[in-house]
């Protein structure tokens, strides 16, 4: 939800992803307008973005990789819950 806050951006390809509540946001701030979202990202924290693909943190729901290959389009490639709290996510 846009009055949840935004929690991690990153610029990456002349694009800005952002994490607001659960959802990972594609922005063109060329345009300032939003080209792409993924909602669902349950207590998501922090973010890291290279190659078309998007890794994100997420505390006591684990870790999710989208694909942001399509800007306009991510999807959600795989989510891994692990036992501990995942924290922290460089590329």
């Amino acid at each position: 939800p846009a009055d949840s806050g935004v929690e991690e951006v990153v610029v990456s390809g002349g694009l800005v992803y952002g994490l607001a509540g659960s959802s990972l946001v594609v922005v063109d701030p060329w345009r300032f307008e939003i080209v792409g979202r993924l909602d669902g990202l349950t207590s998501a924290r922090q973010l890291a973005v290279t190659g078309g693909v998007a890794v994100v943190t997420a505390r006591e729901s684990g870790v999710y990789v989208v694909d942001v290959s399509v800007p306009a389009a991510p999807r959600l490639a795989a989510h891994y819950d692990p036992v501990e709290f995942a924290t922290g996510v460089h590329l």
